[in-house]
């Protein structure tokens, strides 16, 4: 029964807005019903209302008896002048027992049911006669504040009237969708530089890589959020100064990242994230029978908690996450790899407990030039490791894409080579093909 009055109580507002627009076709109230006449009866009706809106309770029928869940299908609203100036005159009120407390009305009752439901004047088929007030008043003479309640006859239930059993209002809402998913696909050709230290072997060269970014991010737009990013790198090179390989890799990855996080405050978030990554294919250098990396060797993992901040502006993304607490699993697959990657010799894995910093950031330069990049830092206060990625794409049309991929990266936990420092280096400039859905 609640839920049918307010609907009742929804459908008069509609009305009396669309008559004020002379829109309503289908009406029972005077003709030449003036701006005080519809606040006066749109006032009466929330007064009413007030009490139901208070409750936030289900209605019998499963339905909302809330009136503040209409931002589920709500709308813009369509004032007429008169209207407005009725509601809010820019401290000039029109004549009208409530004209001169309708922004207190109105602010008390609920604007936003007038905003919500004003658009859909057709929805209402009949309407009651106003209720009239119990006294006059007017500009030069207002009432007191405390009498203005009793100015009006209670708004008697009109549900039978407005509503039948053979007129059903067809009202359907949808369940909103909090997940966004974002997929990037890029075939190209490239130009490849690789440092001789560089951790998982290569060589400089021509060759063609294929890149695929999967996205799979929640927010339901109040405290929770749940980012999931999948990364697929891989490029192959061909050298005809190499007598041992066919075929060899200059960029291989393969990378996970899930995060987790609940609002705090405004731009942060408690988080716990989980990044993992290897890589797909084996890796060499030039002339040489030696495997330098493979699938799951090396596998890191970090499992960290603390806290993200997001910052977005018109065309600048930034998330930080700061985790003073970070658990990092190393694990190589071939145990004769494992001194290579600071694991000791005749173990497979090593377990590290330190603090992370991971950056994210997006930036539109111009409307064909953008900026991506991910700053990684993970230390266990004996070593450090910092990675710093950045694409730079120029698009061509929506298909066609330059790239320019540079990554320094800083490992002091690995192997050194011999008459190299820590220091990494890996770059690539390429060509072709890009499709983002």
């Amino acid at each position: 029964m609640v839920c049918r009055t307010l609907l009742c109580t929804l459908m008069i507002c509609c009305a009396l807005c669309a008559q004020a627009q002379g829109t309503a076709p289908h009406t029972d109230t005077p003709h030449g019903a003036t701006a005080d006449t519809i606040v006066t009866h749109y006032a009466s009706a929330l007064d009413s209302l007030a009490s139901v809106a208070r409750e936030r309770t289900y209605a019998d029928d499963g339905t909302f008896s809330n009136p503040y869940y209409y931002m589920l299908f709500g709308g813009s609203p369509l004032f007429t002048p008169d209207l407005t100036r009725s509601f809010h005159a820019e401290g000039k009120h029109p004549s009208g027992p409530l004209a001169a407390h309708a922004e207190q009305v109105v602010s008390h009752s609920g604007l936003t049911l007038l905003h919500a439901y004003s658009h859909r004047p057709s929805t209402a088929r009949y309407i009651a006669t106003p209720a009239q007030p119990k006294a006059t008043a007017n500009a030069e003479n207002p009432l007191p504040e405390s009498e203005v309640s009793a100015l009006y006859e209670p708004v008697p239930s009109i549900a039978p009237a407005l509503i039948g059993d053979d007129q059903p209002l067809n009202l359907v809402v949808h369940r909103p969708n909090f997940w966004t998913l974002k997929t990037n696909l890029a075939i190209q050709f490239m130009q490849t530089y690789v440092s001789e230290n560089w951790y998982k072997g290569g060589e400089s060269n021509l060759s063609l890589l294929a890149n695929l970014i999967f996205e799979a991010n929640y927010d339901n737009k109040s405290r929770l959020t749940f980012d999931n990013k999948l990364e697929m790198k891989l490029g192959f090179q061909t050298s005809r100064s190499d007598s041992e390989h066919k075929l060899k890799t200059n960029t291989d990855l393969l990378r996970l990242t899930n995060k987790v996080g609940y609002k705090a405050v405004k731009h942060w978030y408690y988080t716990a994230m989980l990044q993992t990554w290897t890589q797909f294919y084996r890796g060499y250098k030039p002339n040489d029978p030696m495997v330098y990396s493979d699938l799951a060797s090396p596998l890191e993992s970090v499992l960290s908690l603390g806290m993200d901040y997001k910052a977005e502006r018109k065309h600048f993304q930034l998330t930080a996450t700061i985790s003073p607490l970070a658990a990092d699993l190393k694990y190589c697959d071939r145990l004769t790899l494992s001194p290579s990657f600071g694991i000791a010799s005749g173990h497979h894995a090593r377990w590290s407990i330190g603090s992370n910093i991971t950056a994210t950031t997006a930036w539109t330069i111009t409307p064909n030039i953008a900026w991506n990049s991910r700053l990684y830092y993970f230390t266990d206060y004996t070593r450090t490791q910092v990675e710093w990625e950045n694409t730079i794409t120029i698009k061509a049309n929506r298909y066609l894409s330059t790239k320019l991929f540079l990554y320094p990266r800083f490992d002091d936990g690995v192997a050194r080579m011999a008459d190299h420092s820590y220091f990494q280096f890996n770059e690539y400039f390429s060509l072709g093909l890009d499709i983002t859905l």
